[in-house]
């Protein structure tokens, strides 16, 4: 019986291992098997060569079907060829790419930069220089300066060229003392020289003068002279200094002046009247 069956599988294997002839397809397998009687197919199926002709025709259909998907996958990539260079820039600029948002700005889009700020002018300093270093009085008789106008007055009336009234009519404040030396003026004066300070008041606006901030030695006050009394007693004095802690028309004067008026111990003499010569 053996024989046999391997006589009627000799055409099936030489069609499965013939080189030049493609492997049998399952429907040419089934012709075949179908040629045999049933009492040969029954003794082929029970022969060990049944399953070796199976695993043969499974493996030629396994290896058609590697194939196909290999050139299907070849094909693929002639199709859709991949262009590394532009996928690679593309993938480092969307990496490199800003992410702030703006309001009203899209993701990714470039934001306005704000406008330079408008250039300033550079603020212009005038500096005035003095041509001696000024030293203002300050009142050390009594408790200090008055820091007010109370108890003064002035009979005089402004004018244009005079508008507080300065030039003309009789006024009338404190007299105090300081120690005296170099004045507002520019000039060096000792105890017993005949000087007064007038406020700064006074002097900051007295007629003629650039105000503050000018050299105070070109004030026309300075060398002006005025007539003082107090209690019946008058004395002519001169202008030589700037008093910081003096109300609008007191007199700070020289201990020489002051000593003349009242004793020291008096410290401040209230009504002192005064008037330009």
């Amino acid at each position: 019986m053996q024989p046999t069956i391997l006589l009627l599988l000799l055409p099936l294997l030489a069609l499965a291992t013939s080189s030049p002839r493609a492997p049998l397809s399952r429907s040419e397998y089934s012709a075949l098997g179908r040629s045999l009687s049933p009492a040969q197919r029954r003794a082929f199926e029970a022969s060990p060569h049944s399953g070796l002709a199976k695993k043969l025709a499974a493996a030629e259909v396994e290896k058609k079907q590697l194939e196909k998907k290999a050139l299907k996958k070849k094909k693929g990539k002639r199709c859709t060829p991949k262009n590394k260079g532009s996928s690679s820039s593309s993938s480092s600029s969307s990496s490199s790419a800003p992410t702030d948002v703006g309001a009203g700005n899209v993701a990714g889009s470039p934001t306005a930069q704000d406008p330079p700020p408008a250039t300033q002018a550079a603020p212009t300093t005038t500096t005035t220089t003095s041509s001696a270093a000024p030293t203002t009085s300050a009142s050390s008789s009594g408790s200090g300066s008055s820091g007010s106008d109370s108890g003064s007055g002035s009979s005089g009336s402004g004018s244009t060229d005079d508008p507080n009234g300065i030039l003309t009519g009789t006024h009338t404040g404190q007299g105090t003392f300081y120690a005296v030396g170099l004045g507002a003026c520019g000039v060096t004066n000792v105890p017993t020289d005949a000087i007064v300070a007038v406020s700064e008041k006074l002097f900051d606006v007295y007629p003629g003068y650039a105000g503050p901030g000018s050299n105070p030695n070109n004030n026309p006050v300075c060398g002006k002279q005025l007539k003082a009394t107090y209690q019946g007693v008058t004395q002519t004095v001169t202008v030589q200094d700037r008093c910081t802690g003096c109300a609008m028309w007191d007199l700070d004067m020289s201990t020489g002046v002051f000593d003349k008026f009242a004793d020291e111990a008096l410290g401040r003499l209230n009504g002192v009247s005064w008037e330009w010569v």
